[in-house]
């Protein structure tokens, strides 16, 4: 009898330790997560020269912007690197919160190793995991991804990439698969190797997600609701709490989730993380009553703003007026003509080109950001878009009403004769709130050939962000930039001083 007892007794033992192992197996690599750092990311979409001039630019840029980065506030988009390119700066994000573009690379290998949630609060053609145009790609590594809230996953144009059209659960990272083009990428007989008769995202790379969503056999759980849509790790019948998403460790405590669920628009009930308890609760709940990164927050960090009737941190005001020293939305309306240039294309961002500068005629206050480039006068076409060109004389006819600018104003490669900025006569504000280029800078001016001076002489101020002035060998002007900018920063590098300027016949 005692023996059978001591038999019971560790096999009980061995029941429980096994059971340890494997939620210990299940848990994301990065639970113990290094410290929080939100970065913007970008919305430049796929058209290279965008994000930089070379390969080397471009990955200079992606370095700075998400280094040590754990949270990435709009998009990664990883476009035009070569194969040479080192990725291992993406080691530590964890949550995005629009989507994942991979575009025109000849990289032959992605990893994320501790990306948890793609939550797409912006979706890039309806997805939100969007790879086109990698000829040369053979693998893409997510083995921590555990969801994609929202959106699709889409694959063009990308004949090497193995593992994700037939070794990737994807029932087990979202709810709905139905408009998924998974067909661009290769087929399985095309590929060498196997994952072994598991889920793989590559050779060397499991797919950890466990397959918890409510409807898979191993979550056949009837009791829980429409908005509990995952099984606690390692049951087939306890459910996460419905604040939850991406799964959870433990019973039905909003303290156990991996990420907290988002939530659709804003206010007071949108979800966010408490550090001071690691609970998702209300945004209301908050101790503060306010979130920024959806995480709660005694005040909204900068560049957010607090908008108060929604008792949220913004990255835009909209039409309503703002007072920056408190940085706060007014309830009060500006009286200028309102323009809402942030949802024309994510294919290619903010460029100015034929199909949407009308859109900015007779605008004054714009929400979004500006960006002419070498590409605005010579079109493309490639990585499935096709830009037509614009004039210079279109800047004028269609630009020339703007008083106010939320995001960033960015001037860069322009090889057409564009002598000066005076087609922006009228600009007096650079908010830099609502975006930034490569997300350092609201003023952006840089490798324009034939620019001489700026002629704006109605800038007043740029209040968040910072300028670059560089590379642009005839420009010459004495503008006195820290008296613009309310917090100057050494990035900033006007090109020329005054004192230079006498060889250049053109002043401003």
């Amino acid at each position: 009898m005692f023996a059978t007892s001591f038999t019971g007794v560790w096999q009980q033992l061995l029941l429980v330790a096994f059971l340890a192992a494997l939620l210990l197996c299940a848990l994301p690599a990065n639970s113990q997560s290094a410290p929080f750092k939100a970065c913007l990311g970008t919305q430049l979409g796929v058209i290279p020269d965008i994000h930089g001039s070379s390969s080397a630019d471009r990955l200079s840029v992606y370095s700075d912007l998400y280094s040590n980065c754990t949270y990435v506030e709009y998009n990664l988009e990883l476009v035009g690197l070569d194969a040479a390119a080192d990725l291992s700066f993406l080691s530590s994000i964890t949550t995005i919160q629009g989507y994942l573009l991979v575009a025109g690379n000849q990289l032959q290998f992605v990893s994320i190793p501790n990306l948890l949630i793609i939550y797409g609060g912006d979706l890039f053609s309806g997805s939100a995991v969007y790879l086109s145009d990698n000829p040369a790609l053979q693998e893409l590594r997510l083995p921590e991804l555990r969801e994609v809230s929202k959106g699709f996953v889409a694959f063009p144009r990308n004949p090497s990439l193995c593992f994700v059209r037939y070794s990737v659960e994807w029932r087990a990272l979202q709810q709905d698969t139905s408009g998924n083009n998974l067909t661009g990428a290769a087929p399985q007989s095309s590929c060498p190797g196997s994952c072994n008769g598991t889920y793989c995202w590559g050779n060397t790379t499991l797919q950890k997600s466990p397959f918890n969503y409510k409807g898979l056999p191993s979550c056949s759980a009837g009791s829980c609701t429409v908005a509990t849509t995952r099984c606690v790790i390692g049951f087939t019948d306890r459910c996460c709490a419905e604040e939850c998403a991406a799964g959870c460790s433990s019973g039905s405590s909003p303290s156990s989730c991996f990420a907290c669920k988002q939530r659709p628009g804003l206010g007071s009930q949108r979800l966010s993380l408490d550090t001071s308890d690691s609970t998702c609760k209300a945004q209301d709940k908050c101790p503060s009553k306010r979130a920024a990164f959806m995480r709660c927050v005694p005040s909204c960090p900068e560049p957010l703003l607090y908008f108060e009737p929604a008792n949220q941190c913004v990255r835009g005001c909209g039409i309503r007026d703002i007072d920056f020293q408190s940085r706060q939305c007014l309830t009060t309306s500006s009286s200028l003509n309102f323009c809402d240039f942030t949802s024309d294309s994510s294919a290619h961002g903010p460029l100015i080109h034929a199909g949407n500068i009308k859109a900015l005629n007779g605008c004054q206050l714009v929400s979004g950001s500006i960006l002419i480039h070498r590409i605005s006068f010579t079109g493309y076409s490639g990585n499935g878009v096709t830009i037509n060109p614009i004039t210079v004389d279109d800047l004028e006819k269609y630009l020339g009403d703007i008083v106010t600018i939320q995001g960033f104003l960015a001037v860069v490669d322009v090889d057409a004769i564009l002598p000066d900025l005076s087609f922006l006569a009228t600009l007096t504000e650079i908010y830099g709130s609502h975006d930034s280029y490569q997300a350092f800078y609201s003023l952006y001016i840089s490798g324009n050939s034939q620019l001489r001076s700026y002629n704006f002489p109605g800038l007043k101020s740029i209040q968040f962000g910072n300028i670059a002035v560089r590379n642009n060998p005839m420009l010459c002007s004495d503008i006195d930039w820290f008296h613009l900018v309310r917090k100057f920063s050494p990035r900033a590098a006007p090109d020329l001083k005054r004192s230079q300027c006498s060889r250049i016949r053109y002043r401003l």
